[in-house]
């Protein structure tokens, strides 16, 4: 019975000497099944630290009982990493998207201010136009100067940008968002 057992114990160290645990996705144990309850009991009896040896090389004894058992905590574990993968995988495109709907309100804002500007301006053309441009003009006429046609009334523009009303979308520039993030 201690051979038998000894020989359990070497064949844990010639898995350990494999190494499964470097391969992709592999756990970072190895188990060594033992297709009969009694021959391990037995090996247990004869060589009581078997257990703590086989841990110590990385080894987890299976039998029919445990195996079971065994392959649904492995299977719920690489569960679980897959959705702790994709929660961050989430998170990463969430953070993504944040980043480009920032870019996408600076653009906002820019054009509302470059709109503004091009109002005012559009204004101050008219009004100088109006107050400077046009009464000179209208003395050509008043000197007898022929013409068709009367001069129009110039109209400012009224123009207001319509302000973001969300908290987020309003405080675009508290929020942090990177000019260097690549227009998409």
């Amino acid at each position: 019975f201690r051979a038998h057992a000894g020989r359990l114990y070497d064949h844990a160290k010639e898995l350990k000497r494999r190494d499964y645990s470097k391969r992709d996705g592999a756990p970072d144990f190895t188990v060594m099944f033992i297709p009969s309850e009694s021959a391990f009991r037995t090996a247990v009896e004869s060589r009581p630290s078997l257990i703590e040896e086989c841990m110590e090389c990385n080894v987890v004894v299976a039998t029919p009982t445990t195996l079971l058992a065994l392959l649904r905590a492995v299977n719920y574990g690489w569960r679980q990493e897959k959705l702790a993968r994709l929660a961050h995988e989430v998170q990463k495109d969430g953070a993504e998207l944040y980043n480009r709907i920032g870019k996408l309100i600076d653009h906002y804002v820019k054009l509302g201010n470059a709109l503004k500007s091009a109002g005012s301006a559009y204004n101050d053309f008219g009004g100088t136009l109006e107050a400077r441009v046009l009464p000179a003009a209208r003395r050509f006429k008043e000197h007898g100067v022929q013409t068709n046609k009367d001069m129009a009334a110039i109209d400012p523009i009224e123009f207001e940008a319509r302000p973001l009303q969300s908290n987020e979308l309003a405080h675009s520039a508290a929020l942090g968002f990177s000019d260097q993030e690549e227009d998409e």
